[in-house]
């Protein structure tokens, strides 16, 4: 086992295993947690004994977004926060050459529940509850906005992000945001036997086939999510939901 900031790498039979580990924190995006993420998909990339990879989070939680105390208070913040988001966790997902299995062992939100859109296959505990809950706080989830809708269409889409609803693992399923479900004491073993199957066929083929579905990348739409998101940061309504969240009372939006 190799431990990076804050995630852990594992590597047998040529699956390799990368896990959020700052449990404390609900394995929330630091600055660390993704300096560690980007050194171990890095490794695994590197590694052309590495022909699948699993992500899974540490403590029975996936993922709780992002690090709030770290969070932008401005535009030109916000840009470089949306960016590099951008280009160290979710295009590295969508442009990694190898197969991603997420494997969602708890509670998922915000910037977690992205990351999964971003994986090639998605399974599911029983424990596992997803939740997209940026507009409460005066901002929008930026590649949720981006991909959300390629799954689960463009009604249910625009429902969970203004709702901010949380859904648990079976109706993920139902709506097409998770591949499976499995019960939570078998999450690793049903990612293991379908990484298993993934690595006995052709790289290349398998390569190619995950670059031509993720082919449309990029480009204009990337740019207008950071141009648009860059702008809220600015915005009084994420100041105010920024502090009523602190202070653990509903917020009072101005629409400024």
């Amino acid at each position: 086992m190799t431990e990076f900031d804050l995630v852990l790498y594992e590597k047998h039979e040529g699956i390799a295993t990368i896990t959020f580990n700052d449990p404390k924190k609900k394995n929330a995006a630091s600055a660390r947690l993704v300096s560690g993420f980007v050194k171990a998909f890095e490794q695994a990339e590197d590694d052309d004994d590495v022909m699948v990879t699993i992500l899974t989070g540490a403590g029975d939680v996936f993922m709780a977004g992002a690090d709030l105390t770290t969070f932008p208070t401005n535009i030109k913040e916000g840009r470089k926060f949306t960016d590099d988001g951008s280009r160290n966790i979710f295009r590295r997902l969508e442009t990694f050459p190898k197969p991603v299995i997420a494997a969602v062992n708890g509670p998922c939100l915000g910037g977690g529940v992205e990351i999964p859109l971003f994986c090639d296959i998605t399974v599911a505990s029983t424990l596992a509850t997803f939740a997209i809950p940026e507009v409460s706080l005066g901002v929008i989830p930026g590649f949720a906005v981006l991909r959300l809708h390629q799954l689960v269409g463009r009604q249910k889409a625009k429902e969970l992000i203004m709702t901010c609803d949380a859904i648990d693992a079976v109706e993920a399923y139902r709506i097409g945001l998770v591949n499976k479900v499995v019960p939570h004491s078998h999450l690793m073993d049903a990612c293991l036997e379908m990484a298993g199957k993934i690595k006995t066929k052709a790289p290349l083929a398998i390569r190619m086939v995950k670059s031509l579905v993720n082919r449309e990348l990029g480009g204009p739409e990337i740019n207008a999510m950071i141009n648009g998101i860059s702008l809220l940061f600015n915005s009084e309504d994420l100041s105010e939901g920024m502090r009523s969240f602190a202070e653990r009372r509903p917020p009072v939006f101005k629409g400024k």
